[in-house]
C-alpha cells in the first residue's frame, strides 16, 4: 500500500484487489427495518401530516400537504438504494 504522507492513511493501490472490485451487498440494516415496516404499515390510514420545513416536499406547497396525505392508506415499503419509499 502506498502512504499518503498528508494524512498519514492507506491510500488506494493503483491496481485494486478483486475483492474490492465487487459490487456492494444489500443494505441489511435497511431490510430488516423495510421488513419491520411492512408487517405494520400497509393499509393503516394517516390521521395527521405536517410539513414544518416546506423545502423537504418538492411538489407540494406545505399547506396543501397535510390536507392531500391525510386519509390515505400507506402502500407496501419499498427500497431503491440508501432510499426507504412510503407510498400512499
Amino acid at each position: 500500500m502506498v502512504y499518503d504522507r498528508l494524512w498519514q492513511r492507506a491510500a488506494p493501490t493503483p491496481t485494486a484487489h478483486p475483492a474490492y472490485t465487487a459490487p456492494m451487498p444489500e443494505i441489511p440494516d435497511l431490510e430488516v427495518i423495510r421488513d419491520f415496516l411492512n408487517e405494520r404499515l400497509p393499509g393503516r390510514r394517516v390521521e395527521y401530516a405536517e410539513a414544518p420545513v416546506a423545502s423537504i416536499i418538492r411538489s407540494y406547497a406545505a399547506e396543501d400537504f397535510a390536507g392531500d396525505v391525510a386519509g390515505r392508506a400507506f402502500g407496501e415499503v419499498s427500497r431503491y438504494g440508501k432510499d426507504l419509499y412510503f407510498p400512499l
